[in-house]
């Protein structure tokens, strides 16, 4: 990627469910990877997001959660 670009932004984005809702109760993460895939199918649309990586993670605050960084080109000169 640093190859092909002059300049990257790594923009992070942190994603969990509220507590008082039903999805926060979800036993597994594969319900939270299935919403992330389509948000991610919409990020791509983006010409100026050229990359992106998430990691699922537990905590007893905020059950399964995702930390995302898009790769962001559009402040090359």
């Amino acid at each position: 990627m640093m190859a092909r670009y002059s300049c990257l932004r790594a923009l992070r984005m942190d994603f969990f469910y509220r507590k008082d809702t039903p999805d926060f109760l979800q036993p597994d993460h594969r319900w939270l990877e299935l919403q992330l895939r389509m948000l991610l199918e919409q990020v791509e649309q983006f010409e100026n997001i050229v990359g992106f990586f998430w990691v699922i993670e537990w905590t007893a605050d905020h059950g399964f959660s995702c930390a995302c960084r898009f790769l962001d080109r559009s402040s090359e000169g």
